[in-house]
C-alpha cells in the first residue's frame, strides 16, 4: 500500500508553533546561537549603532535580558558558544559566547561569559580586515554536543589501554595498538583521582580548602562532590593548591568531602591504526588546554565575499590567515568567494574532521574542509539547482547521532531544505511556512535543540520581524 498524504497536521505536514515574540525586531546582522541543551542566545541589531542581548528558554518560553555589549555598530554579525566541559548543572549555566561584528569601517570581536552576565572588552581583531561588510559566519570544531567524555569519532565509548604509567605533565602515552585511527584534537580521558575538602562550606560559597590538588586544573573544570553536589571552578588552580576558587556553590558541601577529578588529553598528532604510541598535550587535570595543537581551541571565521579563512587561537587571543603566524600552520584557501547567506557548520556525527561550507552570494557552491589536511573539496550533491543568498539560514541537527544533517532555510522563502552530506543529497521538506515572509536580512537566527523528552524541535525568527516559530522534527 502507498503513503497517503492528507496534509493533515502533525501527520502528514509537521505543525509551526508559535512561540513568545522576540523582545524587538532585528536588521541586518542579528544572530543568534544555542548551547545545546536548553537556551537561545539572541544578539539583536536595533539599528546601526544600536543593539540588544537576551536570552530565550526553550523549557518555559520566555526571554530574559542580559548585558550587551559596550559598543554595538555593525550590519553584519554571527556568533559561537563554547561549553565548559560538564555545560550545565543545579540550574546553573557555564560557557562563553563570542560575538563577531562588522560594519564595513571596523570590526569587533567580544567575549560573553555566561555564568557572570559580563562582556569582555574588545578582544581584538588584528589580523582581520575592517571592511567586513558581506556576511559572515563564526565555527568552533570544538567538544562535542553532549559528549565530553569519549573521543568524538561516533559519539561512542572506545576503550584505550595503556600500556605504561603516564605521569601528569606527559606529552606521550604508551598505549596498546589502537583499534581505529585518530585525529588530531581528539579527546581522551584517563580516569579519575581524588581530593578532599578539609572544612565544611556552606551554600554560596566561593572557595573550598583541600588536600591532596595534585594536578593543575583549568577554570570552568566540574568537580563531583561524594554527597552528590557538583561544583565549577572559576580560576585555574595550580599543583599543589590547598585553596579553589569555584562559582558559588548550589549545595553546602561537608567537612572531609571526597571530590572527584578527571584527567583528560587532548591528541596534538594523528595516531594511526594500531599505533602503540600517542602524542598529547600535557597530560593534566581538568578540561583540555584551550590552546592545544591541531584544531582544538580554534575558531574558524568565513565570508566578507572572500576566499580568505580566518582562524581564531581562543589561547593565544590571536588571530591566524591563510599567511602563517607564530608557528601556526598555513589556512588553505576556500574554493570559492563565501557571501551573502553563506553558512560554516561543524559535522562531528558525520566526520569529525569535516567542516561544511555554504558559499551563498546567489550560488549552489558548497565545500568541504577537511581539518587534519587543510585542504577543501568541492561536494557534489543532488540536486544542486537551488541557489542561497540573503536570509538563508542553517541549522545542524545534533542529537542522536543526526548532527551529519542540517536544515537549510532558503533566503526569505520559508521554503526548508535537509542537507545529508553522507548522501549526498538536497532534500526539500514538508516543514513549510504558509505565510509570506518579510525582506530578507543578513542573520542566520535559526537553531534545533532537543527537548527534555527527546524531541528536536527547530526554532527560527522570521526576517524582518519579531515573530518567533517552531516545529518538531518528526522522523520518517
Amino acid at each position: 500500500m502507498g503513503v497517503i498524504n492528507n496534509n493533515k497536521a502533525m501527520i502528514d505536514r509537521p505543525m509551526w508553533e508559535q512561540l513568545s515574540f522576540a523582545p524587538a525586531v532585528g536588521t541586518g546582522g542579528s544572530n543568534f546561537v544555542d548551547d545545546d541543551e536548553r537556551y537561545v542566545y539572541y544578539y539583536i541589531q536595533t539599528s546601526a549603532t544600536a543593539a540588544q542581548f537576551w536570552r530565550y528558554c526553550t523549557w518555559f518560553d520566555c526571554w530574559q535580558q542580559l548585558a550587551t555589549p559596550a559598543t554595538q555598530t555593525g550590519t553584519v554579525a554571527n556568533m559561537m558558544y563554547t561549553k565548559v566541559v560538564g555545560g550545565q548543572f543545579s540550574g546553573q549555566v557555564f560557557g562563553s559566547v563570542y560575538l563577531f561584528v562588522g560594519n564595513g569601517t571596523a570590526c569587533y570581536f567580544y567575549k560573553y561569559d555566561i555564568a557572570t552576565n559580563t562582556w569582555a572588552a574588545n578582544l581584538g581583531t588584528t589580523g582581520i580586515p575592517a571592511a567586513f561588510a558581506t556576511d559572515c559566519y563564526l565555527m568552533y570544531p570544538g567538544v562535542p554536543r553532549n559528549n565530553y567524555e569519549t573521543t568524538y569519532h561516533s559519539g561512542v565509548t572506545r576503550t584505550i589501554t595503556t600500556s605504561a604509567i603516564a605521569s601528569a605533565g606527559a606529552t606521550t602515552i604508551s598505549v596498546a595498538a589502537l583499534p581505529e585511527a585518530l585525529a588530531i584534537g581528539t579527546i581522551l580521558r584517563f580516569g579519575t583521582y581524588n581530593i578532599t575538602n578539609t572544612t565544611a562550606v556552606s551554600r554560596g560559597a566561593t572557595s573550598l580548602t583541600v588536600t591532596g590538588s595534585t594536578e593543575a586544573m583549568k577554570a570552568g573544570t566540574i568537580l563531583t562532590c561524594s554527597t552528590g553536589a557538583e561544583l565549577c571552578l572559576s580560576a585555574d588552580s595550580l599543583a599543589g593548591a590547598t585553596t579553589l576558587t569555584v562559582y558559588p556553590l548550589q549545595k553546602s558541601i561537608p567537612a572531609t568531602c571526597t571530590i572527584k577529578v578527571e584527567k583528560f588529553a587532548v591528541l596534538t598528532a594523528a595516531a594511526a591504526l594500531s599505533a602503540t604510541s600517542i602524542t598529547v598535550a600535557a597530560l593534566r587535570a581538568g578540561v583540555p588546554s584551550s590552546s592545544t595543537a591541531g584544531y582544538y581551541g580554534q575558531m574558524y571565521l568565513v565570508g566578507n565575499n572572500a576566499t580568505v579563512v580566518y582562524r581564531y587561537n581562543i589561547g593565544a587571543n590571536a588571530w591566524y590567515t591563510t599567511s602563517a603566524n607564530s608557528g601556526n600552520p598555513t589556512i588553505a584557501a576556500v574554493t570559492g568567494a563565501v557571501g551573502l547567506g553563506c553558512a560554516l557548520k561543524w559535522l562531528p556525527a558525520y566526520s569529525p574532521d569535516k567542516l561544511w561550507c555554504l558559499r551563498g552570494g546567489a550560488t549552489s557552491s558548497v565545500y568541504m574542509y577537511d581539518l587534519v589536511t587543510n585542504t577543501w573539496a568541492t561536494e557534489t550533491y543532488y540536486p544542486s539547482t537551488e541557489t542561497f543568498t540573503t536570509g538563508t539560514m542553517v541549522a545542524a541537527r545534533g542529537f542522536n547521532g543526526k548532527q551529519g544533517s542540517l536544515f537549510i532555510q532558503k533566503d526569505n522563502t520559508m521554503r526548508i531544505y535537509e542537507g545529508v552530506p553522507y548522501r549526498n543529497t538536497l532534500v526539500p521538506q514538508l516543514y513549510q511556512w504558509l505565510y509570506p515572509t518579510s525582506t530578507a536580512v543578513v542573520g542566520d537566527k535559526s537553531c534545533i535543540i532537543q527537548s527534555p523528552d527527546g524531541v528536536d524541535f527547530y526554532y527560527i525568527i522570521l526576517h524582518s520581524s519579531n515573530a518567533f516559530v517552531r516545529c518538531a522534527l518528526i522522523d520518517s
